[in-house]
C-alpha cells in the first residue's frame, strides 16, 4: 500500500482511499460491436460497388472514395481498440494503481510509474459516474471551461501531456462503493467554495 500521508500538506486531511477494481467493472461492449460491424459492413458495400462499377463507385475509387473509406475504416478501428481497451487493457493499465481524496485535493499513485499524480477538489465542476455495475463504477472528476473552444483545446493537449500536479481530469477507474465517493467529493468540493478557497486553472466553472 501506498503511503499517501507523505503527500499531504500542512492542515491537510485524508478522507477516503481506495483502488481500483477493474474486474468489477462494466463491460458492456454492445455499442462497440454495433460500430464495428456497421463499419465493416459500409466498407464492404463501397468496396463492392467499384468494384461493380454501380452507385457512387462507378467513378472508381476517387479522393472522395477514399476519405469517407479512411473515415469509416477510423470509426471500426476506435471500437476495436474500445473493445480490447476494457476486456484487457484496462486491467493492465490500472492493476497497481491507488487512489486517495483529501480535504483538499484527488491524488493517484501510478503504480506502473511509480509516480503520483493529484488535482484540486475545488476545480471539479463535473462529478459523475460510468461503467456503473453493483455498487463498483468509474468516477469522473472533470473541469468545465467557460470558454468551450479553449476547453476543447486544452483538453486535447491534457490527454497528450496532462499536467500531472494540476490534473484537469481524473478517473478513479471501477472504485468500490462509486456513489458514496461521488456524494463524499461533491460535499467535500462545495465546502471548499463556500470558505472561498481559490481555483488553480484559469477560465474554469466553479
Amino acid at each position: 500500500m501506498y503511503n499517501f500521508n507523505e503527500c499531504l500538506r500542512d492542515n491537510e486531511k485524508i478522507i477516503w482511499t481506495g483502488k481500483p477494481n477493474p474486474e468489477n467493472r462494466s463491460k458492456d461492449i454492445s455499442g462497440e460491436i454495433f460500430l464495428v460491424v456497421f463499419a465493416l459492413v459500409v466498407q464492404t458495400i463501397m468496396i463492392f460497388c467499384v468494384t461493380h462499377g454501380i452507385g457512387d463507385g462507378e467513378s472508381g475509387t476517387s479522393l472522395g472514395f477514399i476519405v469517407i473509406f479512411l473515415a469509416v475504416a477510423l470509426f471500426g478501428v476506435l471500437g476495436a481498440y474500445s473493445i480490447i481497451s476494457k476486456l484487457f487493457l484496462m486491467n493492465i493499465k490500472v492493476k497497481k494503481d491507488e487512489y486517495c481524496i483529501t480535504d483538499k485535493r484527488v491524488i493517484v499513485y501510478k503504480g506502473r510509474k511509480k509516480e503520483v499524480w493529484y488535482g484540486y477538489l475545488v476545480n471539479y465542476s463535473i462529478v459523475e459516474t460510468e461503467n456503473v455495475k453493483k455498487k463498483y463504477g468509474d468516477l469522473i472528476l472533470s473541469v468545465e471551461y467557460l470558454n468551450e473552444n479553449e476547453g476543447i483545446k486544452t483538453i486535447g493537449k491534457n490527454m497528450i501531456n496532462p499536467d500531472k500536479t494540476n490534473l484537469s481530469f481524473v478517473n478513479l477507474v471501477s472504485i468500490e462503493n462509486v456513489k458514496k465517493v461521488k456524494d463524499l467529493v461533491i460535499k467535500q468540493r462545495q465546502k471548499l467554495i463556500e470558505s472561498k478557497e481559490l481555483p488553480t486553472i484559469d477560465n474554469i466553472k466553479i
